[in-house]
């Protein structure tokens, strides 16, 4: 068999149809993805981003299904050719540059004390090419971590499929199209959900815990563009709800049971920044009953790393 070392392993940023990247604030550095390290340092705080299971069984109340989170990361093949994943030489050397092991140990490490089986998943790039895929095909790679050493299981198409059915409880159907996505797979997936029921599951934006395992925070950010013209102020979570009610469902049950775990409330807090009103954040944080419990609106400066260090503190003001 033919094997290759020309490949790439990185954490996949949102794009749309034909690949194009949506813009950005540039004050706010390469936040909603990540808060500057001395930032979260000060704090002593972690970040870490993932996608996660709620289990929507008929006739039950929908509940977190602890069996399943998983991080992204994507892999793309540049050349002819297949990966070997017992070339740890090569695959964990890749892997590491872009997730350092001490990093990858103490995300693993926060979600197995708060009672979570979570693993890596490396999504293939399929560059554009959402056509047919061969169920048999190998499309994801999970990636978990024991004493300093990789273990990799391929999945094929086949296998993640009904993965992600099991996990749902269900099989699920897309509400409305998939038009802005990290990973061309996801997109994939999505088009083929009306037949398979298989559809990747929500992501949770960022989630800020302390060095004691503990939640401490979850975030879901919302730009809006120079398009809309509603000022910032005017901008709340319950205008998405009707559209995106299972979204914020989602992030309820799981910040309830990060609330159970800590013996007190964890805040749901929604950040909103525009493309248009550059120098101003809008605050919102979400009740259990998801209902406005809380809001702040405040002013930004140019500089991205004083401006995450004031979002963060106001953030844990709210």
């Amino acid at each position: 068999m033919d094997y290759t070392t020309d490949y790439r392993i990185y954490t996949p940023r949102l794009k749309g149809d034909a690949g194009w990247r949506p813009a950005q604030s540039e004050q706010l550095g390469d936040l909603p993805y990540a808060f500057a390290p001395a930032v979260l340092d000060r704090h002593r705080l972690n970040a870490v981003s993932f996608n996660f299971f709620v289990l929507w069984s008929p006739g039950k109340a929908a509940k977190l299904n602890r069996q399943g989170i998983w991080l992204k990361k994507e892999i793309s093949i540049d050349g002819p050719g297949k990966i070997d994943l017992n070339d740890a030489a090569t695959f964990d050397q890749k892997f590491f540059e872009n997730e350092p092991l001490r990093q990858m140990e103490q995300k693993l490490a926060f979600f197995a004390a708060n009672g979570f089986s979570a693993a890596y998943l490396v999504l293939r790039d399929l560059k554009g090419d959402l056509s047919a895929v061969d169920p048999e095909q190998a499309v994801a790679i999970q990636v978990t971590c024991d004493r300093g050493r990789l273990k990799k299981e391929p999945l094929r198409l086949r296998e993640l499929q009904t993965l992600l059915v099991e996990y749902s409880g269900e099989k699920l159907c897309m509400n409305k199209p998939l038009r802005y996505y990290e990973t061309d797979l996801e997109k994939y997936l999505s088009l083929h959900a009306a037949e398979t029921g298989a559809i990747f599951p929500g992501d949770c934006d960022m989630l800020l815990y302390d060095d004691q395992n503990m939640c401490k925070v979850i975030l879901e950010f919302k730009k809006t563009t120079e398009r809309d013209r509603s000022p910032l102020a005017e901008q709340n979570f319950q205008k998405y709800l009707k559209n995106d009610r299972r979204k914020y469902l989602r992030l309820n049950i799981l910040r309830n049971y990060f609330s159970e775990k800590a013996g007190g409330p964890v805040p749901f807090i929604t950040v909103f920044y525009s493309l248009r009103e550059k120098d101003t954040i809008k605050l919102e944080k979400i009740g259990p009953a998801l209902e406005l419990s809380g809001s702040r609106l405040f002013s930004i400066s140019r500089d991205p790393l004083t401006n995450q260090e004031l979002l963060l503190e106001e953030i844990l003001a709210l």
